[in-house]
């Protein structure tokens, strides 16, 4: 994904750093989401080697996603998840996955939501 690539390109060794996080505030599909995880598990398979422990990590603790409806919020869930329902619980129970349309926000509710979604007062 040519998105990916570039900010990868742009900040070389980002995909392994577990302190970074990420975010897709116009989430149509999942599809750039689903390519950051896919990145982040490879890039951080050295320091959280456990692969379920590392996913749950990626999907609680550094991947944010806003859609605009709840027919794509629900597609961008079932992509980035797999299917897993464990997976469901980690998106759904670390609320970084929200609907909203930030496009049709004041700039006050747009910045209340995603301090909000971030975990900041």
């Amino acid at each position: 994904m040519k998105m990916v690539d570039t900010l990868e390109g742009e900040n070389p060794g980002i995909f392994t750093d577990p302190t970074k996080t990420f975010a897709d505030l116009f989430s149509t599909a999942g599809l750039f989401v689903m390519e950051l995880v896919r990145r982040l598990d490879t890039g951080l398979a050295e320091a959280i080697p456990d692969q379920g422990e590392r996913l749950r990590h990626i999907l609680t603790s550094q991947i944010y996603e806003m859609s605009h409806n709840e027919i794509l919020h629900r597609i961008t869930i079932e992509g980035v998840s797999g299917g897993v329902e464990e997976r469901k619980a980690w998106i759904e129970g670390s609320g970084h996955f929200r609907v909203g349309n930030l496009a049709h926000m004041t700039p006050e509710e747009r910045t209340k939501t995603i301090a909000e979604m971030l975990g900041h007062d």
